[in-house]
């Protein structure tokens, strides 16, 4: 009979297409439900409507999928954009056809198992069920096949089991070695039921395998409150007073609220995602051979480890997520995404700060927000300082860097913007205790921090907020040298005006390591000095050609340093646990010089203060003088005819050798700086002594030389 109704349509044209199983489906309008799902998986043409291969069909009727809730969340899901459930409800439809079989109702129910085009589906011969479902009208005959319609879903297992199910990957535990997994952790927190929550738009849960759990160690040793124990597991995971942290940070970061469908992506892909909990984002991409969700990547060898559950899809992946820190984000968006973010990552890892939660290590342990240069915003960095900032020699130097980079507080770019608006150009001050202009770029409409323009916004972590710049904010330590830090500091100007009377300012600047002394413009007031000898006599007494920490100087108590003049100092430690550089003179007077100020960071080096200026030899002091009023007597250079050098007299120096101190005498003509000062504010006229006399004290004040 079939074969006969078959040549009669061939025969009429009109008839072949009207009797497939498609045909019999668009027909009929309480199987419009499941129609129009498969129409809009591009399945209805393809599988229903192909005279050369049969199928069976098992169609619910309207009635049966408006009261399926989970067919109404797959369906509605298909009306966003871009459109969601896909994979899921391309599942629940294929599980629908047998293929290349053309079954009536009996011969289905000879049969203990079919296979659908989803999985092999449990037929039931005593109750005469396929799965869960009756069916309540048999046979309905095509050209290509039957279509029986059935008064419930012909699910597959997926269906049925939220993620909390997790034994059904078995990467994901238990552990037949007895290793700690997944399931382990989930179970000591009661945390199933976080698995089992619905959202409109599905899910994506990142599970780590159990080789991934148990080497967490040597990719994610920070825990989120820096409690030191041997790892995350423990001090987290598995610790009783956690368990509302690790159900927070770690079970629901990994249940992103989107179906990420692997074939949906195309490599290249990348989106920001804020997962369930809202504590830090999640950078999802796509590369040539994986799916990335952060730097947990999916394993796929050799089979892509992804799986379907009714409320989404799931991944096994290669690390365990916790909600990261905004530095951690740094160094995800640098591996996997477009922003080259290198420079700051790097900077980051060697800081050797908690950089899950740098509340821990910056500032006053409430929220940060970053401002992190991509690699092109470091063009006034040159790779010689990037090079050096990355030794532990110049770590401080990399850590007021980074300090630099953050403000104090959870600044949105919103937030910026609204106090611009309302104030104008304002100053945040950074961690590292200076000031950050923000402004906004007219030409690229985008608010600045430090003359960077912001623009990339708001990417939140658990310890704050980043924003992307163009260009790096740079602390004085990386612009201004030894010389010029402490110009900027402005109390002691009486050493930096001698040191530009003798051109030392130019090593200064150009030298790198030093480490300078400055004695405060106080301890320079009523001093005699030779001003032939200043550059090696004293100026070179306070510069040392290597980086002297105050720490690096109290481990060498008892041990002799060497200025940049080839002098020794002994070191010693005063009662306030300071560092000082000591000497004897020929007259075994001890003389000693005590750092109040330390390790001031400069870009070539670093800066102390003293509290005496370092002599190898004590300079005469003056008395006090009787005030003198003041005449209206120009003042000129000194010469031979009113210069006042004190009497010629023997100075003691002690030089230091290789067997220790030795000391020696030899004439020195010595000045009152005080009076060098009023003598040498004349014409430009003189000698090149004068000259010298001239620049080293014509400025006013307390020897401001």
């Amino acid at each position: 009979m079939r074969i006969l109704l078959a040549v009669t349509c061939l025969l009429l044209h009109s008839c072949a297409n009207a009797q497939t199983v498609r045909y019999i489906i668009n027909n009929r309008d309480d199987l419009s439900m499941f129609r129009d799902a498969l129409v809009s998986l591009g399945l209805f043409d393809i599988l229903l409507d192909d005279p050369k291969m049969n199928v069976t069909v098992f169609a619910p009727t309207n009635d049966v999928l408006l009261q399926d809730a989970t067919f109404q969340l797959y369906t509605r899901g298909q009306q966003f954009n871009p459109p969601t459930w896909h994979d899921n409800l391309e599942g629940v439809m294929r599980n629908h056809i047998i293929a290349n079989a053309s079954l009536t109702a009996d011969q289905v129910f000879d049969k203990e198992q079919l296979q659908s085009l989803y999985s092999e589906l449990t037929i039931n011969t005593f109750f005469r069920k396929v799965e869960q479902a009756d069916i309540v009208e048999a046979n309905k005959t095509a050209t290509n096949g039957y279509v029986h319609i059935v008064n419930s879903l012909v699910a597959p297992p997926f269906v049925y089991d939220t993620f909390s199910n997790l034994e059904e990957e078995e990467e994901l535990g238990p552990d037949v070695l007895g290793r700690t997994s997944l399931v382990n952790v989930v179970d000591f927190v009661d945390g199933r039921s976080q698995y089992d929550m619905i959202v409109d738009r599905g899910l994506t849960h990142v599970g780590c395998r159990i080789r991934a759990f148990n080497r967490i160690n040597d990719y994610q040793k920070w825990t989120i409150n820096s409690v030191n124990h041997s790892g995350v597991i423990e001090a987290e995971f598995l610790n009783a007073s956690m368990v509302n942290e690790t159900i927070h940070n770690f079970i629901q970061y990994t249940l992103v609220p989107k179906n990420y469908y692997y074939n949906d992506m195309e490599a290249g892909f990348e989106e920001r995602i804020m997962p369930v909990p809202n504590c830090g984002h999640m950078f999802v991409t796509k590369h040539v051979d994986k799916l990335c969700f952060n730097n947990a990547c999916t394993i796929n060898t050799p089979d892509l480890r992804t799986f379907l559950a009714a409320n989404g899809v799931g991944y096994v992946v290669d690390k365990c997520l916790v909600c990261p820190g905004v530095s951690m984000l740094a160094e995800y968006v640098e591996e996997f995404t477009q922003h080259n973010l290198k420079d700051v990552a790097q900077m980051f890892i060697s800081s050797e700060w908690n950089r899950r939660n740098l509340s821990l290590n910056v500032g006053d342990g409430g929220p940060i927000t970053l401002f992190a240069a991509i690699n092109d915003g470091w063009f006034e960095v040159n790779s010689e300082d990037v090079t050096r900032l990355s030794t532990d020699m110049w770590k401080p130097h990399q850590l007021d860097l980074l300090r630099h980079m953050m403000v104090q507080g959870n600044w949105s770019y919103n937030t910026l913007q609204d106090k611009l608006s309302s104030e104008g150009p304002y100053n945040l001050t950074s961690l590292a205790g200076q000031n950050l202009t923000v402004s906004f770029d007219e030409e690229k409409d985008l608010l600045s921090i430090a003359g960077g323009s912001l623009f990339y916004q708001d990417v939140q972590g658990v310890d704050g907020v980043m924003h992307f710049t163009d260009k790096v904010p740079l602390p004085f330590s990386m612009t201004n040298t030894v010389y010029e830090i402490a110009r900027r500091l402005g109390n002691y100007s009486a050493q930096l005006n001698l040191i530009d009377s003798v051109f030392l300012s130019s090593d200064m600047n150009r030298l790198s390591p030093l480490t300078a002394f400055y004695a405060a413009d106080d301890q320079w007031m009523n001093k005699q000095i030779d001003l032939t000898d200043i550059s090696t006599g004293v100026l070179e007494n306070h510069i040392f050609k290597e980086l002297l920490w105050c720490d690096v100087l109290i481990s060498k108590e008892g041990q002799q340093i060497e200025s940049h003049n080839g002098r020794y100092w002994l070191v010693s430690v005063n009662e306030e646990n300071m560092p000082c550089l000591d000497t004897v003179t020929a007259d075994d007077e001890k003389t000693r010089s005590c750092v109040t100020k330390c390790d001031i960071l400069a870009r070539n080096g670093i800066v102390h203060e003293v509290d005496t200026i370092i002599l190898f030899e004590g300079m005469t002091t003056r008395g006090p003088s009787p005030p003198i009023p003041p005449t209206f007597q120009p003042p000129s250079l000194p010469n031979h005819s009113n210069r006042r050098p004190s009497a010629m007299k023997p100075s003691a120096f002690v030089a230091g050798g290789e067997f220790g101190p030795v000391a020696y005498s030899k004439p020195k003509a010595l000045y009152d700086i005080d009076e060098l000062q009023a003598e040498g504010s004349g014409s430009t006229a003189g000698t090149a002594l004068g000259l010298l006399s001239f620049l080293a004290v014509a400025v006013t004040g307390i020897l401001m030389l």
